[in-house]
């Protein structure tokens, strides 16, 4: 379904009203206790994905980012095709502008499971302005600033549809923390400088930002849900300076803070505020934690002015995820890691060397495979081959996929956050039928023109959206 089509009230499913906000639609009923079966699962057993599959946020735009991604697969960032940059939303292989103002930068900065999106537009005098947007409901709509306050940005939103982010004045340069709530806005605590702002909120209504203090530090801080300010503390920097940039449902909160010489992610729990960065590159920011505790973030380089994203885990520290890619990627670098959710699904934006030299977005899925394929035999291009593939279900047609280039394509109708396939530009190569004993083989003759070159040859059974490993065969 594309966004933009119109649909019927069972197409996208029930309606509810928020007040001054009014109505928006939510996912499917069905989709929703999907998501709700597979996050039970993802608790147990997706946690620890090794394999991705790196999908393009494709758009007609020069270049693209996705910022926040939902526990259902949606993501929301921006892109651009000249100097004005639009909100964007994806659901699958399709997207929806949001539209701007006319000034320079406009994004969307947040969505929420059930399809509320926050940000902000631009106008051509460099004013911005917050916004929520809701799916099914048409153009967004402005959020409320407190008085005497005209630029601001909404950054993140809650299962509750409370919004936070911050208000200034263009003139002055000083800024509040707010939230939204049922269309009201509210100003949060500070500590006595002249700013804070909010960056993420969690489902119980703990908030995350930064506060200037009387003696003009900017300190990472969470407001509760009875809006009293925490400062989280630091790394131990000279000038203490921090920011906390994600909170999940757990009380998890990560960021960036100065530690001895440059700023370092880290990770606060418990009271304590922990660094995470154990990577020989000197910098590293935090932006997005899931509740399996997992984060996501950009590592640093500064002298040579390098930029690269990682994934840290407990237990495996700092992952850079380009060398999690699938083989023989067209993706050369992924440069920020923006937001990760339950099933460890990630966004961002890279570089790839088939695309132009702009940034362009992506999601990166984990890959969890149910069966196995062999190698093929005798691994002969010119020669009938037979690839096997085992732990099938008996009765299960397979689809044998291949392609040349590693990356990511969505499954028909199968949901993003259950499997994606690790090829770009898939081609069915065979079907075949698993036998009484979960083994299903394909014969067929290999091409003469693949000797010499690197094939990726995956399995699919498309009627459980079941996957098997990646293999890459070098026919002689």
């Amino acid at each position: 379904m594309h966004l933009n089509e119109k649909t019927s009230q069972n197409d996208i499913g029930r309606s509810r009203c928020l007040s001054a906000w009014g109505c928006w639609s939510v996912p499917p009923v069905s989709l929703l206790a999907r998501a709700c079966a597979l996050f039970t699962l993802c608790l147990t057993c997706c946690a620890r994905a090794d394999e991705y599959a790196i999908i393009q946020l494709e758009t007609t735009e020069k270049w693209s980012f996705g910022e926040s991604i939902n526990s259902l697969g949606l993501v929301c960032g921006a892109a651009s095709g000249d100097p004005l940059a639009a909100p964007i939303v994806w659901e699958r292989d399709n997207y929806l502008k949001l539209g701007n103002l006319g000034g320079n930068d406009s994004t969307a900065q947040a969505i929420s499971d059930s399809g509320v999106v926050v940000g902000y537009s631009g106008y051509p005098d460099f004013r911005e302005i917050p916004f929520v947007w809701i799916q099914g409901r048409g153009d967004w709509m402005a959020l409320p600033m407190p008085d005497g306050y005209d630029v601001g940005r909404a950054n993140g939103v809650n299962e509750h549809n409370q919004a936070v982010g911050f208000c200034r004045h263009f003139e002055l340069g000083d800024s509040t923390a707010v939230t939204w709530t049922s269309g009201q806005v509210n100003e949060l605590p500070g500590l006595g400088g002249w700013g804070s702002a909010a960056a993420d909120i969690s489902d119980s209504g703990w908030i995350v930002g930064w506060a200037v203090d009387d003696q003009l530090t900017r300190q990472a801080v969470l407001w509760t849900s009875q809006s009293t300010i925490v400062v989280l503390g630091t790394l131990g920097g000279w000038w203490s300076v921090g920011t906390a940039y994600g909170v999940n449902d757990f009380g998890q909160i990560t960021g960036f803070s100065e530690a001895s010489v440059d700023e370092h992610a880290f990770l606060w729990q418990d009271g304590e505020m922990f660094d995470i960065h154990d990577h020989p590159w000197d910098t590293s920011i935090a932006f997005g934690i899931a509740n399996t505790g997992e984060v996501v973030g950009t590592l640093i380089k500064s002298s040579y002015g390098e930029w690269t994203a990682f994934l840290w885990r407990d237990g495996s520290g700092m992952l850079e995820l380009r060398n999690m890619l699938p083989p023989n990627s067209n993706w050369t670098n992924l440069e920020q890691a923006l937001d990760i959710n339950e099933f460890g699904q990630i966004v961002g934006y890279g570089f790839r060397s088939d695309r132009n030299s702009y940034n362009h977005g992506f999601l990166m899925t984990p890959i969890y495979p149910t069966f196995t394929l062999d190698q093929p035999s005798p691994g002969v291009a010119g020669e009938v081959n037979t690839i096997t593939a085992r732990n099938l279900t008996p009765g299960a047609k397979v689809y044998l996929i291949y392609g040349m280039v590693g990356g990511g394509s969505i499954i028909p109708r199968c949901e993003i956050v259950e499997a994606a396939l690790q090829i770009d530009d898939p081609v069915i190569a065979g079907t075949a039928i698993a036998n009484a004993n979960g083994i299903a083989t394909l014969v067929g003759k290999v091409p003469s023109k693949w000797a010499g070159q690197e094939v990726l040859i995956q399995g699919l059974v498309s009627s459980e959206c079941d996957i098997s490993n990646l293999i890459v065969v070098k026919f002689e």
